[in-house]
């Protein structure tokens, strides 16, 4: 599981940026019945994030999921309006 992040800062402001991210899932090992070896999902979101001061912000926007399903089902594609708060220490 990886993560390539990027925010950018709007205005003058440093409580409010723009945020935007994908992740990329890998399974390294097979484990029967499920999941297989290889590409597992990916995660791309697009959204707004609000400090409220050193220890807690937020983030609201939109995340596409794509999931990659074994045969004989089809691949799945999420749309997810997404909303964390994030606390940090």
């Amino acid at each position: 599981r990886h993560m390539l992040r990027l925010a950018y800062p709007i205005g003058k402001s440093k409580k409010w940026s723009i945020v935007g991210y994908d992740e990329f899932f890998v399974n390294l090992n097979s484990v029967n019945p499920n999941p297989s070896a290889g590409f597992d999902q990916n995660r791309a979101f697009l959204g707004v994030n609000r400090k409220f001061n050193t220890y807690v912000n937020a983030e609201l926007g939109y995340q596409n999921q794509y999931v990659g399903v074994d045969n004989p089902f089809p691949d799945r594609i999420n749309h997810i309006i997404l909303f964390t708060i994030n606390i940090n220490r």
